[in-house]
């Protein structure tokens, strides 16, 4: 079996970190990471990042803003230590719109890439191109950081919110449109914020008490409280005060939220099927007094809704990217839906779905334990110390955008075998590498028979 990380989607800034540009329609591992547990990822727009369970931070992809942290400009299309953070223990990492937000063992937070609108942190607007601690957070242990696009946020151990960056549609949550340089408390009606996603002009909290709070660009409707109009201050989705709130993603335009009993709500653009409704269409959309030409409606899903196709799993974590989304469940299954153009659903192909489909590629290979999203890309963690549980019995098929879905393919001998499986492991290399030289499925198909022929005559001789 081998452990870490598995990515796939787009790969046209090398953000898969295979060492390659092209895409990957099934996930593959990424062999030049560290053989040591990752506890923490982030994808963003072309690049990604995975954080060791020793302390150290490795990124790769597109290096133009400086957001990679290796000095310069540089793109890298594998996996690099960030080496200007040696002596500093890494716990997390969150990559946002050409800038990255680290989270270190002592709670501060460090920042690099583009300094536009004050998003590093700084107090000012210059870049930075290797990772800066924040000076405007000293004093404060973090606990939880998120990078968003033109905008940070970051929750502390004792539930204080800090957010920062552009400030144009009220996403900071201080009751202007103001720009802020450096981080700043944000009022909560006294809650206590445990978790922070900062999207596309707009900022999610979920509080220690279940609450659900959202503001900023209210496009969509991707603040979930049932209309179009813009909040300058956080405001409590009240149609999820019913249930308690555990985690929250909020991307370009749209949000999803886990509850503590496993279930997982979504809203706002319902485009390629991302909410994992089954469909792109309301049945009841929202439309506005003033309707904007060309625009589409009726994808737009104002107020939360529970995803129907979940409702058999236990749902722990989401990830919601611009038209593509994953989960994670209790029992280290992954689940992803939404558009697949460049293969970011992992199941071999690029139809859309409609709903969400369990990723059975990792069935033979141990427990998913972390899932994260790109711009179009996905990276999955795998441990294999944990069991693989067995698929849901009762979970329902998905829907995808072509007329039939194809079928996965028969148990191969190494799954009963585990000295074949091992042998098949050892040829993953080669196979990336054979995989790599084309963009047919048939030939990859092929090249992977030819593998598997190759063990067998291992195992017999």
């Amino acid at each position: 079996m081998t452990d870490g990380l598995y990515t796939f989607g787009s790969g046209e800034c090398a953000q898969l970190g295979l060492g390659h540009d092209r895409n990957e329609l099934l996930p593959v591992h990424v062999a030049h990471l560290p053989h040591t547990r990752l506890v923490s990822i982030s994808l963003g727009d072309g690049y990604g990042a995975a954080v060791t369970d020793d302390g150290r931070l490795f990124t790769w992809g597109d290096g133009d803003a400086g957001q990679l942290g290796h000095g310069g400009h540089e793109s890298v299309s594998t996996p690099k230590e960030v080496t200007a953070l040696a002596g500093v223990t890494v716990v997390a990492v969150s990559m946002g719109c050409e800038h990255t937000l680290i989270l270190d063992a002592d709670g501060d937070v460090w920042s690099c890439g583009t300094g536009d609108y004050g998003i590093l942190g700084h107090g000012s607007e210059n870049d930075e191109f290797v990772p800066r601690k924040i000076a405007a957070l000293t004093g404060t242990t973090v606990v939880d950081v998120s990078a968003g696009t033109g905008h940070s946020g970051a929750v502390t151990a004792d539930g204080q919110l800090f957010l920062w960056g552009f400030g144009g549609f009220g996403q900071l949550g201080l009751g202007t449109t103001e720009t802020i340089l450096e981080p700043t408390p944000v009022p909560l009606d006294g809650k206590i914020a445990v978790d922070v996603s900062c999207g596309m002009r707009c900022t999610a909290v979920v509080c220690s008490d279940g609450s659900l709070y959202t503001c900023g660009d209210n496009e969509c409707g991707k603040l979930g409280l049932g209309d179009l109009e813009p909040r300058l201050v956080l405001t409590r989705v009240d149609r999820l005060a019913s249930v308690s709130v555990t985690q929250v993603s909020i991307s370009e335009g749209s949000g999803a939220a886990v509850t503590n009993d496993g279930a997982l709500y979504s809203w706002g653009h319902g485009r390629m099927g991302n909410l994992g409704h089954g469909t792109e269409t309301n049945p009841e959309p929202l439309v506005p007094r003033v309707r904007v030409a060309g625009y589409n409606y009726e994808r737009d899903w104002a107020v939360p809704k529970r995803v129907a196709a979940l409702a058999n799993v236990h749902v722990v974590h989401v990830a919601m990217g611009p038209e593509h989304s994953a989960c994670l469940t209790a029992d280290g299954q992954v689940y992803t839906w939404g558009e697949a153009a460049n293969g970011e659903t992992g199941h071999g192909d690029t139809f859309d779905r409609m709903e969400p489909e369990r990723l059975d590629f990792f069935d033979s290979l141990g427990s998913a334990i972390i899932v994260e999203v790109g711009s179009d890309h996905t990276g999955v963690v795998i441990d294999s110390t944990a069991a693989s549980a067995p698929a849901p019995v009762a979970a329902p098929s998905a829907t995808s955008s072509s007329p039939t879905t194809p079928a996965a393919p028969a148990a191969s001998p190494a799954a009963s075998d585990p000295a074949l499986a091992a042998r098949v492991t050892e040829l993953e290399s080669a196979l990336a590498a054979s995989v790599a030289r084309s963009d047919d499925l048939a030939e990859r198909l092929a090249i992977v028979e030819v593998l598997l022929l190759d063990a067998l005559k291992t195992q017999s001789s």
